[in-house]
């Protein structure tokens, strides 16, 4: 929950970039307005 008392989901990835370097980390914050365009998007995506 945000300072504001909006509620927000973070969905985090860590990622392997080579040997002897720390984990790649990236964050997307989806707040509730955000969350019907987001399901949009990634509902046009194709794992070929």
């Amino acid at each position: 929950e945000a300072k504001n008392k909006s509620k927000y989901v973070v969905i985090t990835e860590s990622r392997f970039v080579k040997e002897g370097e720390p984990y790649k980390r990236s964050s997307i914050i989806l707040f509730k307005e955000d969350l019907e365009k987001f399901k949009d998007e990634l509902s046009k995506i194709t794992l070929d």
